[in-house]
């Protein structure tokens, strides 16, 4: 992994494609003609992990729609309140504002009585929600710090030789939250993941996911992010993985889901598909699932909540335990 491109083309108008440490501030694929601008689909997903809550937020650009979501999960109960709606005349009515790079501009997200609005920097993200979430409202700001010589996993994948995707994952980043679910006050330190993507992705596209974030017994902050079937190289291993300690990243090789028959309500298994970097249970505690389907666009996913047991030993890196560590898994299938 090497230092980031300021932009994701090249002078001869061709994909960086790599892995980087750091963000690329400009990540526009515009240069690549009108059918990539077309094509590309954008998201800013950003989950905010406090003691007793978990708060996840997402704006989302499919090109025929847009998409905003915000949920809270009670990690002691199970108890979740959801807000989630789709615009399905996003090229008319735009409801899904994407800044142009995840350390730049504003990520806005509007429709009736609910806005998300996402604003990046170079040091941070602040998330700032008014949206009814079942019979309650979610409201107010989370401040995300992105501490000097942290390191991301900003990859640029290659799906064809013009045909690239751009994601910025980061895990396990210092946060300070200030949200308010009807008379429940959700404030103080927090811990937040990043996933924000650009890409001009396959027509049919799936993947399997997980993200986690944590502090260790020592006090470290710690972040999981892992994947397979969408971003792999030539042997099939996702290049997004990758662990976090206090803001160093181990990339870890690619990862094997074993997902039950109700992925909703039985354990996961996620382990290495070569060697025992990783060896994880998920046990869920509930889930948020979608079917979106607005003709051209369909999503269906699982993203089930809840505690992850066992251990990951990324090469060369420290070997981390996890006993109750709250995240999620996912498993998504698309047609773009």
């Amino acid at each position: 992994m090497t230092s980031a491109p300021q932009h994701l083309l090249n002078a001869q108008g061709l994909p960086n494609f790599g892995r980087y440490t750091q963000p690329i501030a400009e990540p526009s694929i515009a240069g690549l003609g009108r059918r990539a601008r077309l094509r590309t689909k954008r998201w800013h997903y950003v989950a905010l992990t406090t003691e007793r809550h978990y708060v996840a937020v997402a704006v989302v650009d499919l090109g025929f729609a847009g998409h905003g979501f915000a949920y809270v999960v009670d990690r002691v109960t199970g108890a979740a309140h959801e807000y989630a709606c789709v615009a399905g005349e996003q090229l008319l009515r735009p409801a899904a504002h994407m800044a142009p790079s995840s350390v730049s501009g504003v990520t806005r997200w509007r429709r009736g009585d609910a806005e998300i609005a996402i604003t990046a920097s170079a040091a941070g993200w602040t998330v700032t929600l008014d949206v009814p979430a079942g019979d309650q409202r979610l409201s107010g700001e989370a401040q995300v710090r992105r501490p000097p010589g942290s390191e991301c996993l900003a990859l640029v994948h290659r799906f064809g030789p013009k045909q690239p995707a751009y994601t910025h994952k980061e895990a396990g980043l210092p946060a300070v939250v200030d949200l308010r679910l009807g008379p429940t006050a959700i404030t103080g330190d927090a811990l937040a993941s990043l996933d924000w993507t650009l890409g001009w992705l396959p027509r049919d596209t799936r993947w399997k996911w997980t993200s986690a974030a944590w502090h260790d017994p020592a006090g470290q902050r710690v972040g999981l992010n892992l994947s397979a079937h969408i971003y792999e190289d030539a042997r099939g291993h996702g290049l997004e993985n990758g662990l976090w300690v206090d803001g160093k990243l181990w990339p870890l090789d690619g990862v094997v889901y074993d997902v039950p028959q109700h992925p909703e309500r039985e354990p996961w298994h996620v382990r290495s598909a070569v060697g025992d970097t990783v060896s994880l249970r998920f046990e869920p505690l509930g889930a948020r699932s979608e079917r979106l389907d607005v003709g051209v666009i369909a999503s269906v996913f699982t993203q089930p909540y809840g505690t992850f047991s066992g251990h990951v030993h990324p090469a060369g890196g420290p070997q981390v335990a996890l006993d109750g560590v709250f995240g999620v898994v996912e498993d998504h299938v698309s047609r773009w």
